[in-house]
Formats: C-alpha cells, structure tokens, sequence
C-alpha cells in the first residue's frame, strides 16, 4: 500500500499549504464520477498526510515552547533513559495506525450484509483497536463520506446516520468534516421526505404525481380547484420540512412543472360549476322579482348565467385583492377566535338550531299577518348567518356556491307549496339553513358515533320507524293535513341531524327530483294528501331516509363517516 505522500507526490516533511496544493493538482484529474476508487483513494491520502503534518507542526510548537521557558544552565553529563519514562510515539504514526485501523473496520462493514448493518457496528466499535479516539473519529468520517454519496443505499444510510445519532446531534461530524456533515444529512432528510411522498401517495394523488419519472404534457387535474389546492399545500409543506427531497430525490422537471401549474391563475373547473349555480340562482330571483315580464324567460335566464360566469372568470383571474385582505384581517382577528372557542364554537354550531325550528312552525301558519312575516323574516336573517358562520372552517367558498344555489332550488318547492304565506327571501333563507345543515352532516356525525355510538344506531333506527309511521299515516289520516304536515317537517329536520350526506353535495337534491318523479308516476299517489304540503313533505323525507339509512351501514361497518 503506497504511502499517503507518494500518493500526493509531495516530500514527508510538507506544510499543509504544499498538501492542500498538490491534492488540488491532481483531483483535477480524479473525479468520483469518473473513477471513484482513485478518488477514495487520492481523498484518504490527502487526509491523512494534512491529519499527520498538522500533528508535526503541534509538537514543533510545543518544543519551542518548552525550550523559550527553559532556564540556562550547565549541559549535564549524558543519563541512561529510564525505562519507566520511555519515548511517546511521534504524532504522525498515531494518526497513520488510527486510519489504517478505521479503514479496515470500514471495509469489514461493507462486506457486511444489509440486515446486520447495525450489529456489525456495534461489534466494529467495541473493538480494541477503535477505542483510540483518533480511529472512532476517522471512521466517523469515512461513514459520513459513504452516506453523503448519491449511489449509496437508503436503507444503509439511515442506519448508519440512526447508529451514530447525527439526526439528532451532528456537531462533532461537522467539526470532523464538514461537507460529508452536510452531504450525509441532506441526503438523509431526502430519504426521510420521499419516504413520506411514498406512505401518502395511495391517499394524496398530488403525491403520486410528484413521484413521476416525467412531467406530464396536459393534465386535466390542473382544471380541479381542491387538487391544485392539494397540490400547493403539499408543495409548500416539502420546500418547509424536506426541501432536500426536492433538490436530490424527485425529478425537478416534475417539481418544476407542477410548481409552475400550482402557482398559475386559472379558471377552474369547479368555478365553471359553482358559476352555472350562481347564474341558475340569479335567475330565480329575477323571476320572483319579475324581471321576466320585461325580456322573456330565454334572454333572462342567458343574461343571468353570462353575468355569473363573466363574474367567476374575473374573479379568479384578476380577484380584488383589496377586498380580499381586508375579509380576511377581519376573520383572523375578529371569527377565527370564536371558531377556536370549543365552547362558543359549540353554542354558534348548534345554538340556532332550536330559533331556526319555531320560526319554520310559525311559517305552517296560513295567512300570517305582518307583524309574524316580519318576526319570522328577523329570526331566520340571524340563523342564516349564524349557520353559515358555523360551516365556515370546514367549507370552501365553492361549496358555499353550491349551497346557495341547491338552497335556491329547494326554495322554489318551499315557497310555492310549503310556506306560501312569507315572502320568497324568507323561503330561501330557511333553505340555506337546512343547505348547511346538510354540508356540516360528515362532521357532525363523525363526533356524534365517537361519542355516542350504539346510541345513534338506536336512535337512527327509531326515526326511520317514525319516517315510515308518518308516510303510512297520510292515508290512513287524510283529515289530519296540517297536523301531519308539521310532524313531516319536525322528523324530517331530525333526520338531517342524524345524517351524514357524504354525497358530493350537488347530488343531494337531486336524490328529491328522482323520488318526486317516481311518485308522481305511480298512479296517482301524490293524490290523496288532504294537505298539499304533504305532496312535497313526502318526497323530502323518503330521500332524507335514504342518507340516515347509509350512515347506519356505514357506522356499522366502522367505515369513516368524513
């Protein structure tokens, strides 16, 4: 094995200058991607000659030292060494038998197979001859080295970085050598980072994308408003707690590509949908104010869904960022406490719910004079803001729009046939109510089943008993219209209570047309109601019905309501 200086090519008594020099030289000419067993070789060399020509300038120092302090006397007569004050070994032969020892421990371990990685460590260190700290240091080091390479495996890395503790504490490493500190332990959190990306990928689709080998040319989860949401949220979370598995493990072609789509403006998807809502839910409301009398249903129901598109595609290309900070200083200052407040946040979750009933029993009463219309017009305004305020950590402002617009359908059936006393604002307040209602269900039933499990399949079961009591009961009590129209009302809002509408939400009313059109189809079942409430009442609990029933399968099953 040749000498670290004829490796170098520098005479045994160099400075570290002409060292550092002469390794310079020739790594020009050795590199590791080309010939990485000359490169170990060249580093080793280069370590250990600058690790013995800074010992020999150390003990250089301390002779001089002790020969200034001297006192001058008379050169005394030449003495026998004593055998018991024998001469230290000179500093550059400690430090070539250090290496020379951590080296062939190092080359024992990596013979070792990968399952008896860290006994075959534990062994190595309890060794004699690496009980010199010199040596502990040096193989140390040559770990370092080893985990700081690209090609070396994950699974040896982690237990080397595991067994010496660096992810906890690496200063002495970085002291030792501190680019192999900061190779190793940026490759380690990579491993760490993409390791998370593979656990997450089958639940987080962003994830798996990430993982490509190629950025994708078209993708139409670009057009998706909640991925992209996903997938910048993601995004952000790895550039703040792994940004190395960016940088040394995912292709940043991927990274880049998908960035880059993140961080565009653009006219989702999900905006079209909740515009088209929008545009539906002005057209109803020009149609009760009349406007229809003026230019005809076509070029109303046109003007209305241009407006709310053109409204939607210039908010989501050129939002007014104005009005958007100062909503949202207000809600970090003013709401978010509030929604924080377990017990505020349960009396505002919860507490309207009993207002939001009697109004709506007030509203069976026919003929209501104005001092009632404007009662009931008051209570409902603050139980549509509170209950909207209710929904507000757990919704976007995209399910907003599709609330708004299910709760304009629901309010054409209640107002033309349910409460045609009030006027048609009041109806669709109370639908938007029963619309947040619904979009609360998954995590209300979520933490009604952790608390009260056995309880809730009883009590499901009971209000389906009473559902189908009820619709039993139109025939067999036709006399008793009102009355049964204001049962029908009270069970089927319990029903919603007990519901997890884990649907997507646009298809919760729906449900109602499909069973509206199924009865109506069956001779002449939507005939005999002595009320004609009832005819819409019945339908609504039915679908209602179908929900609570699904939540009990899947409770039953212990299947996630959310």
């Amino acid at each position: 094995m040749a000498s670290p200086w004829e490796t170098l090519g520098v005479p045994q008594d160099s400075d570290e200058r002409s060292i550092k020099r002469a390794y310079a030289k020739l790594l020009k000419a050795t590199r590791p991607e080309d010939d990485a067993e000359g490169f170990q070789r060249l580093r080793q060399a280069y370590d250990m000659a600058l690790h013995m020509a800074q010992a020999d300038f150390a003990l250089n120092d301390e002779d001089i030292s002790s020969a200034a302090i001297q006192p001058q006397t008379a050169a005394p007569g030449p003495e026998a060494p004593s055998p018991a004050h024998m001469p230290e070994p000179e500093p550059h032969f400690e430090a070539v038998n250090a290496w020379d020892t951590a080296h062939a421990a190092w080359q024992e371990f990596l013979q070792t197979p990968l399952s008896a990685a860290t006994r075959k460590l534990d062994e190595l260190m309890k060794q004699s001859a690496l009980q010199n700290l010199d040596a502990r240091d040096v193989l140390e080091v040559l770990a370092a080295r080893h985990c700081a390479e690209q090609d070396t495996n994950e699974e040896v890395r982690q237990t080397i970085v595991l067994f010496f503790g660096w992810e906890h504490d690496h200063d002495h490493l970085r002291r030792l050598d501190g680019m192999a500190a900061y190779g190793a332990m940026a490759r380690f959190r990579a491993d760490n980072g993409y390791r998370r990306l593979l656990t997450i990928r089958a639940q987080n689709p962003a994830a798996a994308l990430l993982l490509a080998d190629k950025p994708p040319r078209f993708h139409i989860k670009t057009f998706r408003y909640r991925f992209m949401q996903t997938m910048r949220e993601l995004l952000a979370g790895l550039h703040w707690e792994y940004p190395e598995t960016l940088d040394l493990r995912l292709n940043p072609d991927v990274v880049s590509w998908w960035a880059h789509k993140a961080n565009t403006r653009r006219y989702y998807l999900d905006t079209a949908i909740s515009s088209l809502g929008a545009g539906l839910a002005l057209f109803l409301l020009l149609m009760f104010l009349g406007a229809d009398q003026y230019i005809g249903n076509s070029p109303l129901f046109t003007l209305s869904l241009a407006v709310a598109v053109g409204a939607g595609i210039l908010f989501s290309l050129r939002p007014p960022r104005g009005l958007l900070m100062a909503w949202r200083q207000i809600f970090n200052k003013h709401l978010l406490p509030l929604l924080h407040d377990d017990r505020r946040y349960f009396q505002i979750r919860f507490g309207w719910i009993p207002f939001f009933l009697g109004a709506t029993l007030l509203m069976f009463i026919p003929a209501p004079g104005l001092l009632l219309q404007g009662v009931v017009a008051l209570i409902m305004t603050a139980c549509a803001a509170l209950a909207l305020f209710s929904v507000l950590l757990n919704t976007s402002w995209i399910a907003y729009a599709f609330a708004t617009a299910l709760a304009c359908v629901l309010c054409y059936f209640l107002k033309t046939e349910v409460f045609t006393g009030h006027h048609w604002l009041v109806s669709f307040l109370a639908s938007l109510c029963v619309q947040c209602l619904i979009v609360s269900g998954n995590a209300r039933q979520a933490s009604l089943d952790y608390r009260h499990g056995p309880r809730m399949m009883l009590t499901r079961g009971i209000w389906l008993a009473g559902a189908a009591l009820l619709i039993q009961s139109t025939s067999m009590l036709p006399e008793s219209g009102t009355t049964l129209a204001l049962l029908f009302w009270i069970w089927a809002l319990a029903g919603i209570m007990l519901s997890s509408f884990n649907t997507p939400i646009w298809f919760t009313w729906p449900t109602y047309f499909l069973i509206n059109a199924f009865l109506s189809e069956q001779g002449g079942l939507m005939r005999h109601y002595s009320d004609p409430r009832l005819a819409t009442l019945t339908p609504i609990m039915l679908m209602i019905a179908i929900y609570v029933l699904v939540t009990m399968v899947r409770a039953s099953e212990n299947k996630p309501i959310i």
